[in-house]
């Protein structure tokens, strides 16, 4: 054991050696090691930075501001469907720059500016030159000639609007009072659907993909359900004609057939004063027959030669013709006018079905082919001649075979 009068050696640890050998801050012994050589005195700092208010904040007035180039600017925009895209940088109240996509180009204009409409008008001016060119170009484009297309005139609407054809198919028409033109009886077409347990017609239309957007139907009966009626070569402006077309061609080849009720007398103005009475059918007689009777074949008669063309194609139980129409150039050293420089030059042509040159082959080949024709009515009115001459021909041999 060890003596009571002994005593132990307290050796401190190496934290604490350290920290007795640094002088703690604020006092005498820190003081004394400190650099003072660069130290201002209070009274050369004060001379050095003497005190200044602050300036008291004024509110910016609001600038006027006349929108003339941002309406122009926007109206141009909405013209040709280009939406313009705005970025402002505010990092005050005020506006410092601004900056417009439109299209493919971007504008930039710097500030400051004292609103967002103030802004706006800046950079519409600045862009306003560029947008202008872009007008230009888009109107030039526009006019470019169009790649050749071929749409077929169709039937025209005088003879689509002659009956309701869809409601014949359907199972009612519209036929007129043999006493009074004026009255009109809707009756139930029950010879054919309801007595020959016929379902209803089935149509299928379709649309061309590019604009102008056309539209062509046909039409499925039970009487040939293979086979189906109507073009799908020929458009129409809309849905309700082509379908119209596609009833009409079924009406007719019904009629044909002897299936179908005749066609009412015809609501034509110079036949009613020629006939003011109906005409009484023989029991052998058809829609078709009863078409040749009515209709008027004179040519001194005012009426159109295409009119005329689609007229004698359906008393002769031809399908409606079709319409090759391309963009042609004036020929070689014509004079010109105002009206003709700013109108289109028309190649134009007819031609009939396979199924209708397979009955007369005198229909084969395009006919009433015209060239550098100003106007597409001009030219259709022409080409229409030669084929209008065929099918006279055509109706003079069957009338004397018969």
């Amino acid at each position: 054991m060890s003596s009571p009068n002994a005593t132990l050696d307290f050796v401190p640890p190496p934290s604490a050696q350290y920290a007795q050998d640094v002088p703690m801050p604020g006092s005498e012994a820190h003081a004394s090691v400190q650099d003072y050589s660069n130290l201002q005195s209070l009274d050369d700092f004060m001379r050095e930075n003497p005190f200044a208010p602050k300036e008291k904040r004024v509110p910016a007035w609001a600038v006027p501001v006349n929108p003339e180039y941002s309406i122009k600017f926007n109206d141009l925009c909405v013209k040709h469907f280009i939406v313009p895209a705005f970025e402002y940088d505010m990092p005050h109240q005020q506006c410092e720059t601004v900056s417009v996509q439109f299209g493919d180009r971007k504008v930039d204009a710097t500030g400051p500016f004292a609103s967002k409409k103030h802004a706006k008008e800046e950079v519409c001016k600045l862009a306003w030159p560029q947008l202008l060119e872009m007008d230009e170009h888009l109107q030039n484009k526009r006019k470019r000639p169009e790649p050749p297309q071929s749409y077929s005139g169709g039937i025209d609407s005088e003879l689509l609007a002659a009956e309701n054809f869809i409601g014949l198919l359907q199972g009612e028409c519209v036929v007129h009072n043999a006493a009074d033109y004026k009255v009109l009886k809707l009756i139930r077409f029950e010879e054919y659907t309801q007595a020959n347990r016929q379902g209803s017609p089935i149509y299928e239309d379709s649309r061309t993909i590019t604009t102008p957007i056309r539209f062509s139907c046909t039409v499925r009966i039970e009487d040939i359900p293979g086979t189906p009626l109507g073009s799908s070569t020929d458009f129409y402006q809309s849905k309700q004609e082509a379908k119209r077309a596609a009833a009409r061609e079924a009406v007719l080849w019904l009629r044909s057939q002897g299936k179908m009720h005749p066609a009412p007398p015809s609501v034509n103005k110079r036949l009613k004063l020629d006939q003011p009475f109906a005409m009484e059918l023989s029991p052998k007689s058809t829609g078709l027959t009863q078409l040749v009777s009515n209709a008027d074949l004179n040519p001194g008669a005012k009426t159109t030669s295409a009119a005329r063309l689609h007229e004698l194609a359906a008393v002769l139980g031809f399908r409606p013709p079709i319409y090759e129409s391309h963009p042609s150039v004036p020929p070689r050293g014509k004079t010109m006018n105002a009206h003709e420089m700013n109108s289109a030059f028309i190649d134009m042509y007819v031609r009939f079905s396979d199924q209708d040159v397979q009955k007369d082959s005198r229909l084969a080949g395009p006919l009433g082919k015209v060239e550098h024709v100003h106007g597409r009515k001009t030219a259709k009115e022409q080409c229409c001649r030669e084929a209008v001459r065929i099918l006279e021909e055509i109706q003079r041999e069957r009338a004397q075979e018969s």
